[in-house]
């Protein structure tokens, strides 16, 4: 991308900048919604449905593992699956009592989202769009994934719609602390 001169320079600075702002802004929200409903929200949760889910941890975390019983062992991951089947779990029964549906144009931006940031991070196992198109029609548990990941965002997404949110200006750098601090104390704890 060529440049003409200062002005445009400082105009493209601007995008980017706002652009990486509104991203923050957003997985904050986010993090504070999940943080919300997973105090708020106490159930029993299926046994089977937690196995499933520590098999796709295990599956998404290291294929190289040989035994599930290993992944047990390490901290984190039991409590991030049993999150996961809760947060699944609760996302349905909103949908169902909201009317929500995932649409088709749901599904393909989603679809669209998940192959854009698999191409950004140098880890795309699809050659082209049309190629993972083909594959989420063969594999079922791909399609259910994405489906997922569609459910997920209209949920999320109708919930901070709604929601009464404080408004505050902030500068770039105190918004980067704010978030560098709270993704960072996630890390330490082992919570990500």
């Amino acid at each position: 991308m060529e440049l003409a001169n200062n002005i445009e320079l400082i105009e493209h600075v601007k995008k980017i900048i706002d652009f990486d702002c509104s991203k923050m802004i957003e997985l904050l929200t986010k993090k504070q919604l999940f943080d919300y409903l997973d105090a708020e929200y106490s159930f029993d949760l299926p046994e089977d449905m937690i196995k499933e889910e520590l098999q796709r941890l295990h599956e998404e975390q290291d294929p190289k593992k040989e035994e599930l019983q290993q992944l047990h062992e390490e901290p984190g991951h039991e409590k991030e699956a049993e999150k996961r089947v809760k947060f699944a779990m609760l996302f349905m029964k909103f949908c169902a009592e909201h009317q929500l549906k995932i649409t088709t144009e749901d599904l393909m931006k989603t679809t669209l989202n998940y192959y854009r940031e698999t191409q950004s991070a140098k880890n795309n196992d699809f050659e082209d769009l049309d190629e993972m198109i083909k594959f989420m029609r063969k594999n079922r548990d791909f399609l259910y994934f994405l489906e997922g990941q569609a459910l997920e965002h209209k949920v999320i997404n109708y919930i901070i719609e709604r929601a009464n949110k404080d408004q505050h200006d902030v500068s770039v750098n105190a918004l980067r602390e704010l978030f560098d601090n709270t993704f960072n104390k996630e890390i330490k704890s082992g919570e990500v």
